[in-house]
């Protein structure tokens, strides 16, 4: 069964390619607009919120330095 089947794809015809600084640009474009379109979710979804959680970090730092005039992230309470 598959030598007949190669045989059937040898005689088809294939299309000539499109030209190619057409074929080209329309590749770049679809490819850069994907490219963007991901980029921009891993920027929203990903980095985002790490960026803000740092800050949040920082900024409790500072509030608990201010406050307690000591800046220590793991307190050891001791009896």
């Amino acid at each position: 069964m598959a030598p007949d089947f190669l045989e059937q794809l040898a005689e088809q015809d294939v299309p000539p390619p499109p030209p190619s600084s057409e074929f080209g640009r329309q590749l770049h474009q679809r490819m850069n607009r994907d490219l963007a379109i991901v980029q921009l979710i891993e920027l929203l979804v990903v980095v985002l919120p790490a960026a803000l959680f740092e800050f949040a970090r920082a900024l409790s730092g500072l509030v608990r330095f201010s406050f307690g005039g000591k800046y220590e992230l793991n307190e050891k309470k001791r009896l």
